[in-house]
């Protein structure tokens, strides 16, 4: 037997399901409760995990047991390998969304998030009320490293990963168009429903840099044919947008569902662009080694399901 199996075989496998509920409770009279156990139990558990560890783990700061940077260094790890425990246990045959727990992670920007997370909420709260959902934001620069390292289980958006780890589906296109106040001076009055070219050239606008660069994947778009626009005002949320083009003379260039919700709920005026630009797709992406996962799975082909049916894509 090899230096580590006989590490292996020294560690109590039952303390990474302890490791997991203190990080997701972050109290021990919670976690014993998850688990089943006494708190007593729990505690004993938790000095054994220390002294495996040669670290303190969870500490005691505000009322709360805090993870150590260590634990948080351990954390994608034993994430991952329970989840693979349990594909070891389980099989896909007997896979019951109804009777299935844990947690999905899921990487995108509020921009994914207005467009998909209502109606993937409203599907597992019917089929799987039992599996919290989280939804966080990942630079661009961090999306391969937290699929990677399992700090996420998928991730949305326009993305480019090398296909030698990661595995994707295209879920829609968005094509570009402009939002802004109805009653700016440059929304169309006469037929059709095309803002001009001087208009953009002239007005300010709104952009949304969501990956700590000064330019946007709108510029990138309009870049691959020779058209830039004024960087005037430059954001790291695209919620905000609302509350400043209301009243404004800034336009705003986005995507045409996105630009579709934002303008019903809060009373935007959409418009055409002077240009035949390219569609930007949006992705669904994940690890190579979470492609049996059961759980996973099953989630991937609802979100799949979720866009087909509400953006009538193939």
């Amino acid at each position: 037997m090899s230096r580590h199996l006989r590490d292996i075989a020294k560690l109590d496998l039952n303390l990474m399901l302890v490791f997991q509920a203190l990080l997701e409770e972050q109290s021990v009279t919670r976690a014993a409760q998850k688990l089943g156990r006494r708190q007593s139990a729990m505690s004993e558990a938790l000095s054994r995990l220390r002294k495996a560890f040669d670290d303190p783990l969870f500490v005691r700061s505000g009322g709360v047991m805090r993870p150590s940077p260590r634990a948080r260094q351990l954390e994608p790890i034993v994430r991952s390998f329970i989840r693979q425990a349990a594909r070891f246990v389980d099989t896909p045959t007997s896979f019951d969304p109804a009777q299935s727990t844990g947690e999905v992670r899921i990487c995108m920007t509020e921009y994914g998030a207005t467009l998909l997370l209502p109606q993937l909420y409203d599907v597992l709260t019917e089929y799987a009320p039992n599996i919290k959902l989280r939804c966080t934001p990942s630079y661009k620069q961090s999306i391969e490293a937290s699929l990677r390292d399992s700090s996420h289980d998928l991730a949305v958006g326009a993305l480019d990963l090398p296909s030698t780890d990661f595995l994707t589906t295209e879920l829609f296109h968005e094509r570009l168009v402009c939002l802004l106040d109805p009653k700016h001076p440059a929304v169309p009055t006469g037929p059709g429903n095309t803002v001009r070219e001087e208009d953009i050239a002239h007005y300010p606008h709104l952009k949304v840099g969501v990956y700590r660069s000064r330019d946007s994947l709108i510029d990138d778009v309009l870049r691959t044919q020779k058209l830039e626009i004024a960087d005037t005002l430059t954001v790291g949320h695209f919620l905000m947008a609302p509350s400043l083009l209301k009243n404004r003379d800034l336009m705003f260039i986005c995507g045409e569902r996105f630009a579709g919700e934002l303008a019903q709920q809060h009373d935007l005026a959409v418009t055409e662009l002077p240009w035949d630009l390219v569609s930007i797709p949006v992705q669904l992406a994940w690890h190579r080694r979470t492609e049996d996962d059961p759980l996973l799975s099953w989630i991937r082909k609802k979100i799949r399901t979720i866009t087909r049916s509400q953006f009538n894509t193939l």
